[in-house]
């Protein structure tokens, strides 16, 4: 269980009075013998139905069903995994647990140190420095300043740009350690600054689930170029945005008193930090990011259902309707709720009062008739047949994974009801759709199947091969391309390589300016290593460049030839995948696989507790995260040793002469970094790189 010895959990479970332990969370239990009951801590009732049985240490409740021991009752009223409630209760009782071996725990204590010491020192700067007058004033008007700022420890950095540093050497920090904290940015060119990300800015610490400082969100007081208002501390060993949420470490204790448990979700911090200082103390709010599964999962482990409160314009209904999806997926009850035009919950809870941000959560919907108000809204004819149409589908489409088959029928039947349709249609569409995901997902394991086959037999089962072998530094070919045995429609996810996808891309679209436009900006020549890709590359460049129609291969290479000229007469996979599968979205992700597998490549060169190795390992995940529009920024401003080229014109293929892999002065890989031996893997092109 959760890697504890067994031994070990039965030892501190005989050394806890359960009962005394629940009374510790305000759970009034009279006793009765050994045992006692209670009105139910997870539930709202009058009549006790909650028992306890203290010589088994177990206990249930009649009413809703919880049931468990002491550390499930610890891990639910705080909302903390199973591990972090039986630590807790270990160290209440002086059991030691036996901790596995982790190289990086001294690194992440590091981390989990600086950023509590430097979000105390950002406090006194706010409290104490004359500078810092300004702040106070700001959060002053804001009514931001006394106990609420001192509960979310809101500081200030100095203007200074040496005062980081003057702080990291009196407290014994290196320069290293402050970059991967994501304190400081580090230089952009050789012999360049290391650079403040948060000088001058009001800090808003960013808190992990157990109240540990992990990051910083910083808001500049005075508007400057070219500068954004928010600075949010870039994901590090110890921060994650996709889960962590801000104030979670102070709403889940409220959360899991509440009756009944439900969290408040807002998009912005300031609106989080209003709801708790006006009472509303189980909101919470995602890191600058759209919500996720995680931070869903975060909150289900203390909250039974949510109230989303998000702005009113056109993209607040499209986060919300999001948001929901991934609530009612998780099979998680959800309501939205709308605040009056113009107004968040800050601005609401400042000018009208709590009275007035409690009616709007009073008045919040449930998910399936605020789907249906805000699609009719953007429909002009929204009682015409081919917009109900839209709109069921939507509605049909929001619960396709819902687990849950009450909360199924509920969506369904508020949906049918606000469309005037009998339900009985909806549930035959989700049924048609959720057939149609199963016989998709049966094709797509019965294809793997076939191709693993067909890559297991390539050899044998063409003959060809043999009488015209490949040469020996290209003898990767049999993996890079494998045919299909006919001219069917076949799963691009499945495509075996890195290499053998981008030689089918150049192949077939080397004369789209789009496609080659976004592999020439994006995809350095250095990172393909595979003989034969690389060689297509070269030509497809030197074709788009040149405006050529075809390809021409070298003509000292008849083996190469022959391959291309195969690859060629193949059939098209690319465009048979439906009508998000475009050849320019399908190299889209060959270039982001292709720096994932760099970027993994680069960092098994490095010791892992190295500065360099946590920065590539902290970009990877960062640029794996990445939507297609952040990730294309993202890589031009990356490191100098991954910069791609730039285009010299806004043309789509006008940039300067393409690097070649053996000398280039744009990329760090002047040096072939590591050839792959003749059978290593290009690495799978929608693997876990």
């Amino acid at each position: 269980m959760a890697g504890i010895d067994p031994t070990t959990l039965a030892d501190i479970k005989s050394r806890l009075d359960l009962i005394e332990v629940m009374r510790e969370y305000g759970v009034e239990i009279k006793r009765q013998g050994s045992g006692g009951k209670a009105c139910c801590p997870f539930h709202k009732e009058k009549t006790p139905s909650f028992s306890v049985n203290g010589n088994k240490g177990f206990y249930k409740c009649f009413g809703c069903g919880e049931s468990g021991d002491v550390f499930t009752f610890v891990q639910k009223m705080e909302g903390t995994t199973f591990l972090e409630a039986a630590r807790k209760l270990a160290k209440r009782v002086g059991v030691e647990i036996a901790e596995r071996y982790d190289p990086r725990a001294k690194v992440r204590a590091r981390l989990y140190q600086i950023n509590q010491e430097l979000a105390a020192f950002y406090q006194r700067c706010l409290r104490q420095t004359r500078e810092a007058q300004a702040a106070r004033d700001y959060l002053a008007g804001r009514d931001l300043m006394g106990e609420i700022a001192e509960r979310f420890s809101i500081g200030y950095a100095p203007e200074g740009k040496n005062t980081l540093f003057t702080w990291a050497k009196k407290h014994d920090f290196t320069l290293d350690e402050l970059v991967a904290a994501g304190l400081l940015a580090p230089p952009s060119r050789p012999g360049g600054r290391y650079y403040d990300r948060f000088h001058g800015r009001i800090t808003f610490p960013i808190c992990d689930a157990q109240g540990r400082v992990i990051a910083f969100s910083c808001r500049l007081l005075r508007e400057k170029e070219h500068t954004g208002k928010y600075v949010n501390s870039p994901e590090t060993e110890i921060f994650k945005k996709s889960d962590t949420l801000y104030a979670f470490h102070l709403a889940r204790v409220a959360i899991t008193k509440a009756v009944p448990r439900r969290a408040i979700v807002c998009e912005g911090q300031i609106d989080v930090i209003r709801c708790h200082a006006c009472g509303f103390a189980t909101a919470v709010a995602s890191q600058g990011t759209a919500f996720t599964e995680e931070h869903v999962a975060l909150l289900k482990r203390c909250a039974d259902t949510a109230d989303l409160v998000f702005d009113g314009d056109r993209a607040g209904v499209k986060a919300a309707l999001r948001t929901m999806t991934l609530f009612l997926s998780a099979g998680m009850p959800v309501r939205i709720v709308s605040l009056p035009p113009g107004e968040d919950p800050d601005s609401l809870l400042r000018t009208k009062g709590a009275e007035a941000f409690r009616a709007c959560l009073d008045a919040a919907e449930d998910p399936a008739p605020f789907l249906v108000r805000k699609m009719r809204e953007e429909e002009s004819s929204p009682d015409a047949m081919d917009a109900v149409m839209r709109i069921a589908r939507a509605a049909v489409n929001a619960v396709l994974d819902c687990p849950e088959p009450v909360l199924t029928a509920k969506f369904l039947q508020d949906a049918a009801e606000a469309l005037h349709l009998p339900i009985s249609t909806l549930d035959h569409d989700l049924e048609a759709l959720r057939a149609n995901a199963a016989e998709a997902e049966k094709r797509r394991a019965e294809f793997l199947a076939r191709q693993a086959s067909n890559a297991m037999h390539t050899p044998e089962s063409k003959p060809e091969v043999e009488a015209n072998p490949i040469p020996e530094e290209a003898s990767e070919y049999p993996e890079d391309f494998v045919e299909p045995e006919a001219p069917e429609v076949v799963d691009l996810e499945a495509s075996k390589n890195l290499a053998g996808a981008l030689c089918e891309l150049l192949a077939h679209h080397f004369m789209e300016s789009d496609v080659m436009g976004c592999l020439i900006r994006h995809l350095p020549p250095a990172f393909v290593h595979n003989p034969y890709a690389a060689k297509l590359y070269d030509l497809a460049i030197a074709a788009s460049l040149a405006g050529d129609s075809h390809l021409e291969p070298p003509k000292d290479d008849p083996d190469f030839t022959q391959y291309l000229a195969r690859l060629c007469a193949a059939p098209d996979r690319i465009v048979a995948g439906g009508e998000d599968d475009t050849p320019l979205t399908f190299a889209r992700d060959l270039v982001r696989h292709y720096w994932l597998r760099e970027f993994e490549r680069r960092s098994k060169l490095l010791a892992p507790d190295s500065l360099a190795y946590l920065q590539l390992v902290q970009s990877r995940k960062r640029l794996q995260a990445l939507s297609w529009e952040a990730a294309e920024p993202y890589m031009n401003a990356m490191d100098p040793q991954f910069a791609t080229p730039k285009p010299s014109s806004p043309q789509p293929l006008t940039p300067p002469i393409t690097p070649t892999r053996e000398s280039s002065p744009e990329f760090a890989f002047v040096e072939p970094l590591e050839w792959l031996p003749d059978s290593e893997d290009e690495g799978d092109l929608y693997g876990t790189l």
